[in-house]
């Protein structure tokens, strides 16, 4: 919708705008034409910027010439998100043990731009993500007004649904409450996909941070050797100021700039996945979870003699299952939050802690048997100090899947 308020005065102007900005702009995303004759063109303001311009005007009004004055003030509350599609030609070679968790499974890295840090008072302006596998892309939703964040958000919740997980890169602490808070304000439900965030992987179960400068994602890469693919010269902090510029002026070059940081961002990203190679990667997931075909394994670990699992489904269920001959654990499931718990009795011989494999799995207990670990039908989930957490993790999500199977 379209509304000209033609003032004959710049204190008309201004009452005009309030009562406009009152009566017909509730909305953050809305923003204002000013045509101006000192200019001869329409810029487009934001409303802050509007209320600036005309506040610092009137103060001014004893030494300005009426031809100064803004014209007429337009405004407008069209969405105009773009949509940039561009195909991903690198092959990201992943380490074996990565298969042991997201074989079959499909893909893509994410990352957002924001207009600040908040999500209750900044706003989403730009969310990409890149495919790595068989569909090989990168898709951006960029949002040409604040007006557009809900159906960015939109589209960006309709993505995540065509993926089993996303790779972060610090997304666990920032993007994804981000996007979530702000989706919340639409009404716009999220989908819970399992998010593998780098950053943290990078810095509690590697070496890396005892001999590099710092852990920003550009000198992973350039550590990894993928930095010369990277063709942006902006930080993140620097995409928030120029998209202030953006609104400004409609500059194309300021917008490619912005969008060329965030498809770099999600396309390194893929690149330097394989790092997660000389992570201590089965020890990580045991603590900060890993996806498997339930749900989410969101921990597992070792209390005394019990191997306890926890997480969340995709299907949420209530149930309790109270340890059976056929089913020798306690399992509690419960819809309100979607959460699980599955506890496994163990058993101890020496410095030996091992679970009667067989007895949970049946039948799929063949599954392990080609694990070191597995001996007779039993898997040794540690050895004094030393835990099997590879055994332990693929266990742990074979019971899960058989505790379901009701």
């Amino acid at each position: 919708m379209l509304r000209r308020i033609p003032p004959r005065r710049l204190s008309a102007a201004f009452l005009a705008f309030r009562r406009c900005s009152s009566r017909y702009f509730p909305g953050p995303g809305d923003f204002f034409y000013v045509e101006s004759l000192a200019f001869g063109r329409v810029i487009k303001y934001n409303s802050i910027k509007v209320i600036s311009l005309i506040t610092q005007s009137l103060t001014l009004i004893p030494l300005l010439n009426e031809i100064d004055l803004p014209r007429s003030i337009l405004f407008s509350t069209e969405a105009t998100m773009r949509i940039i599609e561009e195909s991903f030609v690198r092959h990201v070679e992943m380490p074996k043990m990565f298969d042991m968790y997201f074989g079959g499974c499909r893909g893509c890295t994410l990352d957002i731009e924001t207009t600040g840090l908040s999500p209750f008072s900044d706003s989403v302006i730009l969310a990409g993500a890149c495919f790595f596998d068989e569909r090989a892309k990168t898709v951006q939703f960029f949002a040409d007004t604040p007006a557009d964040e809900n159906e960015l958000l939109q589209r960006t919740a309709e993505l995540m649904t065509d993926a089993d997980y996303v790779v972060t890169y610090n997304g666990k602490f920032f993007d994804m409450p981000f996007l979530k808070r702000r989706a919340a304000k639409y009404g716009i439900h999220l989908p819970e996909v399992y998010n593998l965030d780098l950053f943290p992987l990078i810095k509690y179960y590697s070496d890396l941070p005892s001999f590099l400068p710092d852990l920003r994602q550009k000198t992973i890469e350039a550590y990894y050797g993928a930095h010369d693919m990277r063709l942006d010269e902006i930080s993140g902090g620097e995409s928030v100021d120029m998209y202030e510029r953006y609104l400004d002026t409609g500059s194309t070059v300021i917008r490619d700039t912005i969008l060329l940081h965030n498809a770099d961002d999600v396309r390194q990203l893929a690149c330097i996945m394989p790092i997660i190679g000389k992570t201590d990667i089965h020890r990580a997931f045991a603590r900060q979870g890993f996806p498997f075909s339930g749900g989410t394994i969101s921990s597992v670990t070792l209390k005394k003699l019990d191997l306890i699992i926890k997480g969340t489904l995709t299907t949420p269920i209530d149930y309790i299952n109270f340890p059976m001959l056929d089913r020798p654990y306690t399992f509690r499931a419960s819809s309100s939050d979607a959460s699980f718990t599955l506890e496994i009795p163990c058993e101890k011989n020496g410095e030996y802690v091992f679970t009667d494999a067989e007895a949970v799995l049946g039948s799929d207990e063949r599954l392990i048997k080609k694990y070191p670990s597995s001996n007779s039908g039993y898997l040794i989930i540690s050895q004094g100090k030393d835990i099997n957490f590879a055994e332990m993790n693929i266990f742990a999500a074979l019971a899960a899947e058989h505790a379901l199977a009701i």
